[in-house]
């Protein structure tokens, strides 16, 4: 997975595995298609959700590029975009800490909050615990758990629900779950 792409006020963004984000511009304005840069996130992310709400980007969790070499540890830490100064800043960690929120999103905004749902955390196993993140207040609460762990999942809202679709329950790779010829 090379980032994870998010619409934002007539743009794409797309939040890649190193600190760099892309944007481009939407049908209609000026420079529709262009690609280009905006502001470095602070830290690399790998794997982490991501949303948007109220003209901002929200990135949630991930893998830090740090702790590659020491395996997977899932982060907790959180940052938003403001494109309207070009600013990157630190929001409430989560809860708990978590990656593969997104490929697509397990990451949505609703009624003026953000939802994670599932991911991995650093056993590794896939969680089925949920979290919502209140800008207003900055601060998390867990919600109810989906009734099966899932990471690697689709999520959208559509009418006020949440819809979770796909994904994977177990991240177990072994040479023995691979076919031979």
């Amino acid at each position: 997975c090379t980032g994870i792409a998010q619409r934002l006020d007539g743009q794409w963004c797309m939040v890649t595995v190193e600190h760099t984000v892309r944007s481009a511009s939407g049908p209609g304005t000026a420079q529709a298609g262009a690609w280009g840069s905006i502001a470095d996130m602070p830290d690399a992310r790998w794997l982490p959700g991501a949303a948007a709400l109220n003209g901002k980007i929200y990135v949630l969790g991930g893998i830090s590029n740090n702790t590659l070499k020491r395996g997977l540890v899932p982060l907790t830490s959180c940052v938003v975009f403001d494109p309207s100064n070009s600013t990157w800043s630190a929001i409430a960690d989560m809860p708990d800490a978590r990656s593969d929120v997104g490929y697509p999103p397990g990451a949505v905004a609703l009624n003026g909050k953000i939802y994670v749902i599932g991911g991995i955390d650093g056993s590794p196993s896939a969680l089925n615990s949920s979290a919502v993140y209140d800008p207003l207040a900055n601060k998390w609460s867990t919600i109810t758990d989906m009734p099966g762990a899932r990471y690697a999942m689709g999520a959208a809202a559509l009418n006020g629900k949440i819809y979770v679709l796909g994904g994977q329950d177990c991240v177990a790779y072994t040479h023995a779950n691979l076919p031979t010829s």
